[in-house]
């Protein structure tokens, strides 16, 4: 629910995935979002689903006829959720309103553009960066440093960013380093749990509500800016938490996903650090109470 309609969504394992996944495919919740994870990106299989999952949908196909099968782009639907991103509040029709600057339209192209043969080469290579380098994505230079090597899966993704960033918003998961690999750190914004690329270099007048935090020791999780109000409305009415967790929870049972408590932890210590550098005592407590609660979760 942190990415906007029809969003493609970098993920980087098991913890930030498979959730994700099953949330879409067996309780029906934001089909459209394309979650791509970065291990199976290295391979040509799973590419050339990514290709065919994100093509618009041919007339009279219906994509929602088969779910075991991929057919096309899945639509934007705000079933089985509490909260609908629309343009105007007056459209979300009971549920809660996350709002968009533009109106919400389908993709008219595949996040893929190469063809079969291309994505099987690029499958097989390794391409070795010797000196620091740009590449221009929209608005967006990548910087690429000297002495690496793209692998498979940094490849499609750089191609996939080209082709869709005027056309889909573009998040990275808070939990791993992709945006980073990729030479794009400096365009994040943090919405909610996720990163989104921000389409040119930011600066105050980027958005009327983006932060720039201040140094602080946590920089490297809360992200160097934040999307106040959208990750207010994320965390204080749009995120579910079954269970009592996590006041009522004395641990986090599961060693293995002990790090899914400080996705949250971290995106309320953002808006903690945004509280402080505005002067709101009362949010600065508020968050900063939220933050410990699920810090001492997952520690």
């Amino acid at each position: 629910m942190s990415v906007e309609p029809y969003a493609v969504l970098f993920t980087n394992g098991d913890n930030d995935t498979f959730p994700l996944w099953y949330l879409q495919e067996v309780e029906g919740i934001r089909r459209d979002v394309t979650v791509i994870v970065t291990s199976y990106l290295n391979t040509e299989w799973y590419t050339g689903q990514l290709k065919r999952l994100t093509a618009p949908c041919a007339p009279g196909v219906d994509p929602s006829s088969d779910w075991s099968r991929i057919q096309c782009q899945r639509p934007y639907t705000a079933e089985n959720t509490d909260a609908a991103y629309v343009t105007d509040a007056s459209q979300a029709g009971g549920k809660i309103p996350i709002l968009v600057n533009g109106p919400i339209r389908p993709p008219t192209k595949s996040i893929m553009p190469l063809s079969d043969e291309d994505i099987s080469r690029v499958a097989r290579m390794v391409v070795p960066i010797e000196n620091t380098s740009q590449i221009q994505l929209g608005n967006v230079t990548a910087i690429l440093s000297g002495g690496t090597s793209l692998l498979p899966w940094q490849q499609y993704a750089l191609t996939l960013i080209n082709e869709v960033i005027d056309e889909r918003p573009i998040y990275f998961a808070s939990s791993g380093n992709a945006a980073t690999s990729l030479g794009v750190n400096g365009y994040l914004v943090r919405q909610g749990l996720a990163f989104r690329l921000h389409n040119g270099p930011l600066d105050e007048e980027s958005a009327e509500d983006f932060v720039e935090m201040d140094a602080t020791p946590y920089a490297t999780v809360i992200g160097a800016w934040v999307d106040v109000a959208r990750t207010r409305t994320l965390l204080d009415d749009v995120f579910e938490h079954h269970t009592g967790i996590p006041d009522d929870w004395s641990h986090w049972p599961d060693l293995a996903t002990i790090g899914i408590p400080n996705y949250y932890a971290w995106t309320y210590l953002a808006l903690t650090q945004a509280a402080i550098q505005r002067g709101d005592e009362e949010a600065t407590e508020t968050y900063q109470a939220r933050a410990e609660a699920w810090t001492l979760l997952g520690s």
